[in-house]
């Protein structure tokens, strides 16, 4: 009986006489040729999540000033260094001298920019690669890295000292007995330290917490 030469796969007929030639995949190479233009866009998509949080919580406290004031673009918005300062004023409540008016030029600017900057180096807030210029000039690596630090310092400053006094609030309710005094005579227990320490665990993660929700919006 002769071996059969074409075998019936579902409505396919495939020849079995002859080596069936396997074509190039249209894939190789194509990954790697466009791998730094994936990158590159995901970089963009990421700038551009990073740009919108960022313009929502600064606006958040600018529209408290008065008159209110309110960041549009980001990256222009700061060049003149008014906003950063009176961004700086709202978080710490203490006040940053600095030029204003409607006709400051570049040297006023970057007076500005390096007011907020020293005020910060004064809160030993470590900045890095960070300079008055590069804000100035509006490039968005700088700025976004600038704010970004503020938000670490001030917003889980907040959270840190308003999870430190719930805990001593609570503290001190639970101990309001040990606070009377034992019949043995042994005094009160002492306030436990490093309370602040304490929460700065829990207060990164909550800020964090707090950016991935707005970046899903």
């Amino acid at each position: 009986m002769a071996s059969r030469q074409s075998l019936q796969v579902g409505q396919e007929e495939i020849d079995l006489r002859l080596p069936r030639r396997r074509q190039p995949s249209a894939n190789i190479g194509r990954n790697s040729y466009n791998f730094p233009k994936v990158v590159m866009e995901l970089q963009n998509e990421q700038q551009k999540v990073q740009k919108r949080t960022f313009t929502r919580w600064m606006n958040a406290y600018l529209c408290k000033w008065r008159p209110p004031m309110e960041i549009v673009d980001l990256f222009t918005d700061l060049k003149d260094g008014t906003k950063l300062r009176i961004l700086l004023q709202l978080l710490s409540g203490e006040r940053l001298q600095g030029e204003s008016g409607n006709r400051l030029q570049r040297v006023h600017y970057l007076s500005n920019i390096q007011t907020c900057i020293q005020f910060l180096e004064s809160k030993k807030i470590k900045l890095v690669n960070i300079h008055p210029a590069g804000i100035v000039d509006g490039k968005p690596p700088m700025i976004l890295g600038l704010l970004w630090t503020i938000i670490l310092y001030f917003q889980i400053e907040e959270i840190t000292n308003n999870l430190v006094f719930t805990s001593e609030l609570s503290e001190s309710t639970s101990s309001l007995d040990s606070c009377v005094g034992p019949d043995d005579g042994s005094p009160p227990k002492k306030k436990k330290q490093g309370a602040k320490a304490k929460w700065q665990g829990a207060a990164k993660k909550a800020l964090l917490q707090w950016v991935k929700r707005k970046t899903q919006k």
